[in-house]
């Protein structure tokens, strides 16, 4: 059984339709649930809102054009509220003339592979329905917080991977003749799963002491994906 389906798997890649597009794409993406920005602190929600990232594929189809795998690769900057966050953090107010945009934003970046029907009534347009497996790493920076007082605090937010999958029902429109070219818009709402992790605050008094708080959390990314993307044979 197991030599016939690796043998079925090697026929499906070998005999593939010409039609091998790179897709490549702009995301928008939509905080929801715990993973958005939310009147409760950090860290039962994660604080995060409109956030945009970058998406590549590389798709391979069957002799009929119809049914297809794929591989893909996303980068995701995160948009957090990064005042809040860091003052559920050390649990104090920042001073008024804090520069926020010192402290560098979480990124994710988001990896799998997937399979795809591909429905072409016409000529000038088709509908794509990628399922992909994924795994969601995600990194929060260090920061480190200096208040007038001179009491400093190193936030160290621990990185954490999740494994989930997608679907994301796709529209494309032909731009050229040769159907080499297609312009899509489509629209994803992942669905991850992982393990807590930690989150470590070392505090440094004025007069030398120091205070290490260690706790756990857990926040999956959680939103709607928007895609506006580029589909073209090399």
């Amino acid at each position: 059984m197991g030599g016939r389906a690796l043998l079925a798997a090697l026929s499906f890649l070998w005999a593939q339709n010409p039609y091998r597009p790179l897709v490549v794409g702009l995301t928008a993406l939509f905080p929801t649930g715990a993973w958005g920005r939310s009147h409760s602190p950090f860290p039962q929600n994660g604080r995060a809102g409109i956030s945009h990232g970058a998406y590549g594929a590389k798709e391979y189809y069957d002799p009929s054009g119809r049914f297809g795998w794929f591989v893909f690769f996303q980068a995701v900057s995160w948009e957090v509220d990064r005042q809040n966050l860091i003052q559920d953090l050390i649990l104090q107010p920042l001073p008024d003339n804090a520069d926020y945009t010192a402290y560098r934003l979480p990124f994710s970046n988001i990896g799998g592979l997937g399979l795809i029907y591909r429905y072409a009534p016409k000529n000038r347009w088709y509908f794509s329905l990628p399922v992909d497996v994924r795994i969601t790493y995600t990194n929060y920076r260090q920061w480190v917080i200096v208040l007038p007082s001179q009491v400093s605090h190193s936030v160290r937010i621990e990185s954490n991977s999740f494994l989930g999958f997608a679907v994301t029902p796709t529209f494309w429109i032909r731009l050229d003749q040769e159907k080499k070219t297609y312009v899509g818009l489509g629209l994803a709402y992942p669905m991850v799963w992982g393990k807590p992790a930690y989150y470590t605050i070392y505090t440094t008094h004025s007069d030398g002491g120091t205070q290490t708080v260690r706790r756990e959390y857990y926040l999956p990314p959680q939103y709607v994906e928007f895609r506006m993307l580029v589909a073209f044979v090399p």
